[in-house]
């Protein structure tokens, strides 16, 4: 072997032909790479993990053509046998644990930096002028905008030609900000009903949000800088433009620049406001920037500082610039009366503009257009509902579902006319599964059947459904997971509703078993996966942190700490250790105590034992209360990362990826446990660094559903949840990410051993 190169890729595969055409795409990454590293002159290393080799398949080393070897670039392929990946308790549903593989790679690298990546990846030229330039920094987590190509590629040409080829073949562009189609030559795709028109000779640069609609009417967010691109000339443009939470709904300056950062013009924006620049002498790019704003709203990753409804030429305007602009405004009165003349004119429901605060104070249902009023559930007297899911039960949702709504002292999920559920049973017989169901509009509310079937397409269960009906569904011989798919056939005249696009033909209210055994609560993702850490509300105090048996905590601050722990399941038995195996605490936690650690001085790790689930409701220093005051007033929302396709390409110093222990390995489907990393890394001494345009990676599309894009994302879904493969779900990932946040720490979730630490594996050079 060499010294130790500057550079280590690693990536994970099976010759299993995965995605379609495996083979070609990964000969393509690897003659991509070798090339570049010799002519670029960065030396590297190549390793690749083969897990769990098909035994009726040759290996890597056989299946691939090693010619263009390079002595630049060493290729180790390390194998991790079927006798350890049968360990794994989805092994036989889950041919291919990624994230695991790529620690296996990532423990026995040798290279100063380390990328972790895919092997249906190609790398740009600027990315390796960079990289032959060493000025890498230590402290940086390294991040890159993916761009999707077609699957056409030249596999027998030269990498040249393949990265020509794919700047001309484009299909999307996976952007922090999010996914967007593109044409064919990358300029960016403008829907039929979008704030630009490009036969008014206007379409959109970076740094816009995905479009969303308000009832009829589109609209996009903007955080800052947004291009708007002028493909032919136009004096005056008019813009329909109105503050965000990210400057508080409060007035703002918006600045119309050029791409040097001139100011050209600038208005004063209080409300909705309309308002006519002169764009004659301003060039093809314009940029939209406020210096206000950087204000962030719960639940939400982005920062949302004004929105534009419109974009379009104007006939006259202000010519004189820069100037302030006094515009034209829509009060809220104006706003109503509009939206209150639409709902009459198209629909029976009346819509008004409200703001999240006043529909969380009025427990209202928020649509795409404004608030919908329905007096039947309001009028209606139940007893008020905070779970769907109750007697033991925890559940694995398909995509299908939409997100868990509240509604007149309701709880719900509307799903649409076929969903995947994956119910997780208790260990307590139970005879029956009974769920509370109600067509919706997509099924006319009346007319439809239910059919359940189970993962191999048997009907269980067929009901007429009649307004609200209870749905049975016998269990008594069922233990532990059971997939159920759910499909609504007929109804009667489906519609939509004004305002919101979802295709809502079931809605479940409750889901139950029958009769209720005589256990615990139910469990939640923290007892399906051991060893987490989860936001979880309680009734103790507001909110806190649940973490369950084999947790571990970090503690990075000298001083004398104290954990304040809640048991929510009743008494339980605790015992925490610190990494050398010494008992700081040992006895039982009830409704609430404060338990004293002692005295750390610096990085200390702390492992909590405990039989049952336990809340975090503060952590201290002596003389504190709760958090320490350094992080008292730190906004607990998730940053904002770049996590749009990072298992992609994932770029560290190795210090910083042994300091993390690689990625979580949990037994799951790999999806959302690369985000978790990059929260992980950037609280835990690698800040992000999103390395821009020209600098990309090309990602070589594969076979709808096999991995994730916009078009295959129900079908991926669909296919792990019919295997009973359980993952972690976004939101989970996001109120981890708002813990880091919260105290600036990573969360580790792996023990010493990770990466298959005690496991001699073979490895060769092809």
């Amino acid at each position: 072997m060499s010294p130790a190169p500057y550079l280590s890729v690693v990536a994970t595969a099976r010759n299993d032909d995965h995605g379609g055409n495996l083979l070609g795409r990964m000969q393509a990454f690897v003659n991509g790479l070798l090339a570049q590293c010799a002519r670029h002159r960065v030396p590297a290393e190549l390793v690749l993990v083969e897990w769990n080799p098909p035994p009726d398949r040759p290996g890597l080393a056989e299946a691939l053509d090693w010619s263009a070897r390079s002595e630049f670039c060493d290729v180790r392929i390390v194998s991790v046998p079927a006798a350890l990946h049968r360990r794994f308790a989805h092994s036989g549903a889950l041919g291919l644990y990624q994230m695991i593989a790529k620690n296996v790679g990532i423990r026995r690298a040798r290279g100063e930096f380390v990328l972790a990546t895919n092997i249906d990846i190609l790398f740009s030229d600027e990315l390796f002028r960079l990289l032959a330039e060493r000025r890498l920094a230590p402290d940086k987590m390294y991040r890159v905008d993916r761009w999707d190509a077609m699957a056409g590629v030249p596999l027998e040409q030269p990498v040249e030609e393949q990265l020509r080829w794919c700047n001309s073949h484009l299909l999307r562009v996976n952007r922090r900000e999010g996914t967007y189609p593109l044409h064919p030559d990358g300029s960016l795709k403008i829907d039929a009903r979008d704030i630009v028109s490009p036969e008014q000779g206007i379409t959109l640069g970076a740094n816009w949000f995905p479009r969303e609609m308000s009832g009829d009417e589109p609209f996009r967010w903007v955080e800052n800088d947004a291009e708007l691109l002028l493909t032919r000339p136009s004096k005056f443009l008019k813009l329909d433009v109105e503050p965000g939470p990210g400057v508080e709904n409060e007035p703002f300056t918006l600045e119309l620049r050029d791409p040097a950062g001139v100011t050209l013009q600038s208005a004063e924006i209080a409300r909705r406001t309309m308002v006519a620049v002169a764009v004659e002498n301003a060039g093809p790019r314009i940029v939209l920037h406020t210096a206000d704003g950087g204000n962030r709203i719960p639940n939400d990753l982005r920062t949302l500082n004004f929105r534009l409804f419109r974009c379009e030429p104007a006939e006259s305007g202000l010519t004189s610039a820069p100037q302030r602009i006094r515009a034209n405004r829509f009060g809220w009165i104006s706003r109503a009366a509009r939206a209150l003349t639409a709902a009459l004119v198209r629909s029976s429901e009346i819509r008004i503009p409200m703001s999240p605060a006043a529909l969380d104070r009025l427990d209202l249902h928020q649509d795409g257009s404004a608030v919908s009023f329905v007096l039947g559930p309001l009028l209606r007297r139940r007893n008020p509902r905070t779970k769907i899911l109750a007697h033991g039960l925890a559940a694995i949702w398909g995509d299908e579902w939409y997100d868990v709504e509240r509604f007149g002292g309701e709880t719900f999920r509307w799903m649409q006319r076929e969903a995947v559920l994956t119910l997780i049973l208790p260990e307590s017989a139970a005879s029956a599964i009974s769920m509370l169901v109600e067509a919706g509009p997509a099924a006319g509310f009346r007319g439809a059947t239910l059919e359940l079937r189970d993962a191999s397409g048997n009907l269980l269960v067929e009901q007429h459904l009649s307004g609200r009906t209870r749905v049975e569904l016998p269990v008594s011989k069922i233990r532990g997971a059971l997939t159920l798919h759910l499909r609504v056939v007929g109804g009667e005249s489906p519609r939509a509703v004004p305002g919101d696009p979802r295709t809502m033909a079931l809605r479940l209210f409750s889901c139950e078993l029958d009769p209720p055994p005589q256990t615990a609560p139910a469990r939640e993702l923290s007892e399906i996966l051991p060893g987490l850490w989860s936001m979880r509300e309680c009734n103790l105090r507001s909110q806190g942190l649940m973490l369950s048996p084999g947790a571990e905590l970090l503690l990075r601050d000298e001083g004398e700490w104290s954990l304040d722990l809640a048991a929510p399941c009743g008494s339980a038995a605790v015992e925490i250790r610190d990494a050398y195996g010494a008992v700081l605490f040992e006895g039982n936690i009830g409704e609430l105590r404060s338990v004293p650690l002692g005295v750390f001085r610096g990085y200390t790790l702390l492992c909590v034992s405990t039989d049952r689930p336990l809340i975090l409701l503060g952590l201290a220093r002596a003389g504190e209360r709760g958090v320490p005051a350094r992080v008292a007033n730190r906004i607990h929302a998730p940053a904002f990362l770049h996590v749009n396709g990072c298992g992609d390409f994932t770029l560290m110093a190795r210090e910083r990826w042994l300091d993390l222990r690689g990625y979580p390995e949990f037994d799951a489907f790999s999806m959302n446990i690369d985000s978790v990393l990059c929260w992980a890394a950037h609280h835990g001494g690698a800040r992000e660094q999103v390395l821009c345009d020209p600098i990309r990676i090309f990602h070589i599309e594969h076979s709808t559903g096999s991995g994730w894009t916009p078009e295959g994302e129900r079908q991926l879904y669909q296919r792990i949840a019919a295997r009973g493969i359980p993952w972690v779900e976004f939101k989970d990932v996001l109120a981890w990410a708002t813990a880091m946040n919260r105290y600036d720490a990573p969360m580790i979730f792996n023990p010493e051993t990770w990466g298959l630490r005690d496991e001699t594996l073979p490895e060769r050079s092809p």
